[in-house]
């Protein structure tokens, strides 16, 4: 009796460490591959973090030039276009809004 409730919680221990495994990371094979995959991550908490911040929908969102700050443009319920720059401390550093377009001055030719 005391053997099979022994078997149970062991059975029970490998389960629950199994589950603990399975939602890590993935090993990466090499160094590049696991800086692509954080950047990624980081990439897709900073879209997460400027939608739920203005209310808006994201148009783009890249790294500039493999620095550590990500740019994410992203339109307002108002209408209006943001351009949101974070770094990987999730700062802010710059924000630019922009208005509807405007018609460019006809030219008389």
């Amino acid at each position: 009796m005391a053997a099979t409730l022994r078997q149970i919680l062991c059975l029970a221990c490998a389960l629950s460490l199994s589950g603990v495994a399975l939602a890590s990371d993935p090993p990466a094979s090499n160094p590049r591959e696991a800086r692509d995959f954080r950047e990624s991550r980081e990439l897709r908490d900073s879209v997460r973090r400027v939608e739920r911040d203005t209310g808006g929908s994201v148009l783009r969102a890249e790294r500039v030039h493999g620095r550590e700050v990500n740019r994410v443009k992203v339109l307002t319920p108002e209408g209006r276009v943001r351009v949101v720059h974070e770094n990987n401390n999730n700062e802010r550093s710059r924000e630019v809004e922009r208005g509807p377009r405007r018609n460019p001055r006809a030219r008389d030719d």
